[in-house]
């Protein structure tokens, strides 16, 4: 079953954010959880369906003591509709999912450690090290605390960050093994402690709506800074919360921005706003291009599948483009032409080549026969400044210092 049908079967549930009530995590609850997340086949899938990022979800099971009410309720209704009350029943044999329900407190205000380490290349080396002194990794999972899902998570990069009292907790294991600092120094390639414990991090994220994050993916696309270590973290964190991944953040504000400037390109063409048309055309191409390059790059190592997936996208998306360009090309051309006039080109194909024995004016439409399609920007005496698109941008050519309109089409003599 696809991401999209498991998160559509079982809707996530609208959430009170304000409702402060939190719920003891007890071994009952932590039940509960389990049977959650093996419904799923990873801690992405799960957080979305919550509305958290999945660093808050591996949390849960190893590190805070308490659960959101407002969250474990989404995850209490997902866990009915989805388990029949017989499992249920064996998994909290003692207790009910309502009488759980009922543990909700106020939260007393207690600072939570929230602390977490960046597991960069150093410190994973040191996970490694751990994980090879037991006979598996779920025994080492088990002595650390950690469920062996979470901790496969961890040795994966799918969690990026590390609990510190659970980083704690795993260097002491390591010393009851005979592993002195300066070891553990040498295991990891850095040449000191304060080296390791550099990537420190009280994990950020933005408290903004889908709305804000969207905004500022756009302002990304504006500039062509779609890279992952161009991106603020904080924002990276934020679009994870609200839409599941920063991948999925980007492809919701490229399909935002695709049908507002499609929108503008038909109203340009009713209002005979070519020069306009012309430059939303040039923008959404150059959007398509930023996000085809995003996408080709999250998608090296990946299966076939997500990459024939972004290549659909951005196919689909050209083709959208190319139909608008066409519909701008037939305003233009029955703008130009009387309808007593000789029939109209019906292809870009059929118009007539640049020349530099024309004149230009900005605002015209060429073609040229090596760069292909031209729109005139500005022109200077004997020269004109054409763009040809993103792929091969502004030529400077010569052009006829003949006064009178370009002839695209041959007229009639009078």
């Amino acid at each position: 079953m696809s991401i999209r049908s498991r998160l559509e079967a079982s809707p996530p549930v609208e959430m009170a954010a304000h409702d402060r009530r939190v719920i003891p995590i007890n071994p009952d609850v932590r039940a509960v959880l389990g049977l959650y997340l093996s419904s799923f086949r990873n801690y992405d899938e799960a957080a979305h369906a919550v509305g958290v990022s999945k660093d808050t979800i591996a949390k849960y099971f190893e590190g805070n003591p308490n659960i959101a009410f407002y969250v474990f309720k989404a995850i209490a209704e997902i866990v009915q509709q989805r388990f029949s009350p017989e499992r249920l029943h064996e998994a909290i044999p003692h207790t009910t999912v309502d009488e759980l329900l009922a543990l909700a407190h106020e939260r007393n205000g207690q600072q939570i450690d929230n602390v977490m380490y960046e597991i960069s290349p150093p410190l994973l080396k040191l996970l490694q090290l751990y994980t090879e002194q037991f006979p598996s990794r779920a025994r080492a999972a088990q002595k650390l605390e950690v469920n062996p899902r979470t901790f496969k998570a961890y040795l994966k990069g799918d969690i990026r960050s590390f609990p510190r009292r659970k980083f704690e907790r795993l260097v002491a294991l390591l010393e009851e093994k005979g592993f002195t600092r300066p070891k553990l120094e040498e295991a990891a390639g850095v040449s000191s402690w304060e080296e390791l414990l550099s990537a420190k991090v009280r994990l950020e994220t933005l408290q903004v709506t889908e709305r804000e994050i969207i905004d500022e993916i756009r302002k990304l696309f504006e500039t062509g800074m779609l890279k992952n270590e161009l991106i603020e973290k904080r924002l990276r964190n934020a679009a994870s919360r609200v839409f599941g991944s920063l991948g999925e953040a980007m492809r919701a504000a490229m399909k935002e921005i695709e049908t507002e400037l499609l929108s503008r390109i038909e109203t340009d063409v009713e209002k005979a706003n070519f020069a306009s048309a012309f430059k939303d055309i040039r923008r959404l191409e150059r959007h398509i291009q930023v996000y085809a390059a995003k996408e080709r790059a999250v998608t090296r190592s990946a299966g076939n599948t997500r990459k024939k997936r972004w290549k659909d996208e951005v196919f689909e998306m050209s083709q959208r483009k190319n139909k608008f360009k066409k519909l701008v090309f037939q305003a233009l051309r029955l703008k130009d032409f009387p309808v007593d006039q000789d029939p109209l080109p019906a292809s870009e194909e059929e118009l007539a080549a640049y020349s530099p024995e024309r004149t230009y004016h900005p605002g015209d439409i060429l073609l040229h026969p090596e760069f292909g399609l031209g729109h005139v920007l500005r022109t200077e005496d004997r020269q004109c400044v054409i763009t040809f698109g993103p792929k091969v941008g502004e030529k400077t050519l010569i052009m006829s210092e003949r006064r009178g309109g370009p002839e695209f089409w041959q007229r009639p003599a009078n």
